[in-house]
């Protein structure tokens, strides 16, 4: 049940890296980034009511604006803490561990701790937290749900990401519910390691964020009715290694029944390590943090944590090669893991053999992922010379042959194209679009509900910054569709044009009519794989797939093990 009690309040559209209210803990205790959020809804007044909801765990009081509710903070677990570090997630109702009285939801909870891109080590451990922004608070509306899971590499960022989460123009723009929430990452959330296993009770250990994730979901399902979401319309919606996660999930037999629509955005297809590969790799770890007992780990500081992942030595967490072409031998080793209890078999093989989740799943990729941060600003001001040069210098290793093929593969017009497109065109293949595919393909073979496939064409009508990014990204970059759908290209493009809003106007439509009816919208004549895929830019173009010809060449080359791994 839920109600709402009117009140005036002047509100300020930003997001807090903080606890929430009710822990009793002010800005002052932690490490805090207050950031403006993009203002990119406009509304008439800001009149906001409180509004209370029963969970089976205790009220939580969010507000409403507008006819959206928006709920922020709001714990799902036992805070993973001290002995619960490096175990599965602890739900709070199953664990008896409910709050007293009415949970002020009212601001995001503080990110997992991390080393993040922009702002360098933040958040905490306690980091278990999920919002809900929904139209309706009737627990008839029965409105299909969409659970965000964010990228980052599974390695930084979270819930509260600046210009990267559902918001209230999402649901203003698309009627539906929307959930996110933080999932521990790095070594908090990934580290496989023996003497960790030997205290599971299934002898495995690594995967703790894919655990997080799970539970989230078994929260959605026993809470999201009364916040006017269907329980039995779950859809979840990952981008990067968010789309990784979905990737996952879809695999996972802990998460069957808890979602019955996946839509994967760029993920990383290279998911094969074991946990026993793993586990060996990561020994690294310890040697980096001076312990060789389970006692010392978890006396360690979590700033001594973040310094012992092995991000510049192998297995390379960092992943140091992904916007590049590859390294011949040089290979990462992985967060994410086979590790038969979690992920029993890898995504790839799964859909061979038929055993992961039957649902509608949506795979895409966009033309230039690595445009959105290549390897080298001075990619921009390449000659052809330079880029004829790099291409050798990488792709010789392998053969000469292959260097070759790969020029012939991707042609250039120097009246039209430039060195930068060519590269990233041709790494983005290797790295994401060609695994992506056979992903697809499989997965189409394999599952008796659609499968669609689409890879994003749009280009933005200016040079595209991301929040402290030091790059203009100007072709079809990693994220593009993701920002399209959440509403946010009129902030990042002062004098957005009617294609980038067309672009973000077709993203919302797909993936909105995706989420209620587990199929495209039959306007779009978008074909279910094997019989075609969608091109995706201010307008939508059907064929029969894209760059088969190039993505044949190097898988069968072999160059699938050099594609994106988390």
């Amino acid at each position: 049940m839920s109600t709402c009690i009117t009140i005036v309040v002047a509100v300020s559209i930003s997001c807090a890296i903080g606890s929430i209210a009710s822990q009793g803990t002010t800005e002052e205790d932690i490490d805090v980034h207050i950031i403006n959020e993009p203002n990119v809804w406009k509304f008439d007044s800001l009149r906001e009511k409180p509004c209370v909801v029963e969970t089976d765990c205790g009220k939580v009081e969010g507000r409403s604006r507008q006819g959206v509710h928006v709920f922020k903070g709001i714990p799902y677990a036992k805070p993973p803490i001290r002995e619960l570090r490096w175990k599965p997630p602890v739900s709070l109702k199953r664990s008896g561990a409910c709050w007293s009285g009415t949970l002020q939801a009212l601001g995001f909870g503080p990110y997992c701790f991390q080393n993040h891109a922009i702002f360098g080590i933040i958040g905490s451990e306690d980091c278990l937290y999920l919002n809900v922004y929904t139209p309706s608070l009737d627990p008839s509306a029965n409105l299909p749900v969409i659970v965000w899971i964010h990228g980052g590499y599974l390695m930084f960022s979270g819930s509260a990401e600046v210009g990267y989460h559902p918001n209230e123009t999402t649901v203003i723009d698309t009627g539906l519910v929307y959930v996110s929430f933080n999932y521990r990452l790095n070594g908090f959330g990934f580290l496989a390691l023996d003497i960790l296993a030997e205290q599971s009770e299934t002898n495995t250990s690594g995967n703790f964020g894919f655990m997080d994730q799970i539970l989230v979901l078994e929260w959605v399902r026993d809470n999201i009715k009364n916040f006017g979401g269907n329980p039995d319309l779950v859809t979840i919606f990952g981008h990067s290694s968010g789309g990784t996660s979905v990737m996952t999930l879809s695999v996972s037999p802990l998460a069957e029944g808890l979602f019955h629509r996946g839509w994967m955005s760029s993920a990383s297809p290279n998911f094969q390590i074991t946990l026993e590969e793993a586990s060996k790799a990561n020994l690294v770890f310890l040697e980096r943090s001076n312990c060789s007992d389970i006692e010392c780990i978890y006396s360690l500081a979590p700033e001594q944590v973040l310094h012992a992942i092995p991000t510049d030595v192998y297995p390379y967490w960092g992943s140091v090669n992904s916007m590049d072409l590859p390294i011949k031998d040089l290979l990462d080793g992985a967060l994410c893991i086979v590790d038969g209890v979690v992920v029993p078999l890898d995504p790839l093989t799964a859909w061979k053999e038929g055993k992961a989740h039957d649902m509608p799943l949506v795979i895409g990729t966009t033309t230039q992922e690595t445009d959105f941060m290549p390897f080298t600003t001075e990619i921009r001001n390449w000659s052809w010379d330079q880029y004829k040069s790099h291409v050798a210098e990488r792709l010789d290793p392998f053969g000469k042959n292959i260097t070759k093929r790969a020029m012939l593969l991707y042609p250039y017009d120097e009246t039209k194209d430039t060195p930068e497109l060519t590269f990233t065109t041709m790494a983005s293949d290797i790295q994401a679009t060609c695994g992506n595919s056979l992903l697809a393909e499989h997965a189409a073979l394999s599952l008796k509900s659609p499968v669609y496939r689409y890879v994003t064409t749009w280009w933005p009508s200016e040079p595209f910054s991301y929040v402290g990014i030091p790059w203009e990204a100007r072709y079809a970059f990693h994220m593009s569709d993701t920002f399209a759908f959440f509403g946010f290209l009129p902030y990042y493009i002062s004098n957005p044009t009617k294609e980038d809003m067309q672009f973000q106007a077709l993203m919302q439509k797909a993936i909105a009519y995706f989420a209620k009816e587990g199929v495209m919208p039959p306007e779009l004549n978008w074909p279910e794989k094997p019989d075609g895929m969608a091109l995706i830019g201010n307008e939508m173009v059907i064929q029969e797939d894209y760059h088969k010809e190039e993505c044949k060449f190097w898988m069968d080359n072999g160059f699938f093990i050099y594609s994106w791994k988390n």
